[in-house]
């Protein structure tokens, strides 16, 4: 089992900053879970929601597919979380993985539905076959959209590619998961806490080698189980 800090040490610095992917480390995480979108220019943003009103309120409001990323950059992004904090700006993907530890993972969520751009960039960042990028054996790249990983996994068949269920899948849709894991069109799925497989998908599962993640695990008891 891995401990995966979701948003960066999000309970304690500001969401999906460099100061929460730090702090995750220091904290010794195995790694962390970000939200990455894209910008007008193309960049991947490290962003949860489709704007920045949360994250930097009684601030101009920006959409990041409508902003560049110097514009983004501009927003006060910690200050709502203390005051400590004020000089935290909104990331790029390529910023967070120099924040790491040098063994830590790295999650990417994908929230965009550009699939083409988003792995023209991707590609420029993770390795191979961008030949001096991130390590591909401490990325994966996940998505609720299910065209949108498969074809990042056809296409980038080395990469982890993890399928996110927003609901407990029923036994035919589970069914067509599994079949999907075992012809290596994805490594595995993530799911919500709030709900549970069976013991005997999970088993299958595990069998498969699949990769399974689950959020937003905050109880150490809870985790163990």
């Amino acid at each position: 089992m891995k401990i995966i800090a979701h948003r960066g040490a999000s309970a304690r610095a500001p969401e999906n900053t460099l100061a929460a992917v730090r702090l995750a480390a220091e904290l010794g995480a195995d790694g962390v879970e970000v939200d990455v979108r894209l910008t007008r220019d193309n960049r991947l943003v490290v962003l949860h929601d489709t704007d920045t009103r949360r994250i930097a309120p009684h601030q101009p409001v920006y959409t990041a597919k409508r902003r560049r990323l110097a514009e983004l950059q501009t927003l006060d992004a910690g200050s709502w979380k203390g005051p400590q904090f004020a000089r935290e700006k909104i990331p790029a993907l390529d910023d967070v993985f120099a924040a790491l530890g040098p063994a830590q993972e790295i999650f990417i969520e994908v929230k965009s539905r550009e699939t083409d751009a988003v792995l023209a960039e991707l590609s420029k960042l993770i390795s191979p076959p961008a030949n001096s990028g991130f390590p591909t054996a401490r990325a994966v790249v996940m998505s609720f959209e299910e065209k949108l990983v498969r074809k990042i996994k056809k296409l980038r068949p080395t990469w982890r590619v993890l399928l996110l269920l927003n609901h407990k899948p029923t036994p035919h849709v589970f069914g067509q998961i599994s079949s999907m894991i075992r012809a290596k069109y994805i490594d595995g799925i993530g799911q919500n806490r709030a709900w549970a497989l069976t013991d005997e998908q999970y088993a299958e599962l595990r069998k498969a080698g699949a990769i399974l993640s689950v959020w937003t695990v905050d109880d150490p008891r809870e985790a163990a189980i």
